[in-house]
């Protein structure tokens, strides 16, 4: 099981709420385990979903980066649900 580890979650200000912070936990996953699980992500689509989800403001920028570069090594499932989670959001090529 990958472990997030994110070095801003306890500076993440109020503005930024449990449900942004999940999104953008989420999608720090999806990014971070794309070559490891061997998808692609359509950069257009993610673009779009960024700006869309609200997630387009340096203080989600800043936690998904956190995120994206912490994150360990997924395993075969966590591959298998980040990969079908990012297809049902419309971020693959």
């Amino acid at each position: 099981m990958a472990l997030f580890v994110l070095g801003t979650a306890s500076q993440v200000s109020a503005e930024m709420n449990s449900a942004k912070r999940n999104e953008a936990s989420g999608l720090a996953q999806i990014i971070a385990f794309s070559k490891t699980c061997d998808y692609e992500i359509d950069q257009n689509a993610l673009e779009r979903y960024f700006v869309d989800a609200g997630l387009s403001d340096p203080e989600a920028l800043s936690y998904i980066h956190g995120a994206v570069i912490l994150v360990s090594e997924p395993g075969v499932s966590e591959c298998t649900i980040t990969k079908a989670t990012a297809k049902s959001l419309g971020l693959l090529k």
